[in-house]
């Protein structure tokens, strides 16, 4: 495995397990995921209704 392979697990591990911390089953609040492999790309995002206010994605990586 090469340094960019050991990289991408490592950035996809850590985004997963912040995604499945920050989101709750009950909350209309969601952590969605968004990898793009084949270009390196890696984006967290929070999607949902909290009133009296829509939440917009707050973190992109």
């Amino acid at each position: 495995m090469d340094k960019i392979d050991s990289y991408r697990q490592a950035i996809e591990q850590i985004l997963t397990e912040h995604a499945e911390l920050t989101s709750s089953k009950d909350s209309a609040v969601k952590a969605q995921l968004i990898f793009d492999r084949e270009r390196h790309h890696y984006q967290l995002i929070y999607v949902g209704w909290q009133v009296p206010l829509s939440i917009f994605p707050e973190r992109c990586f």
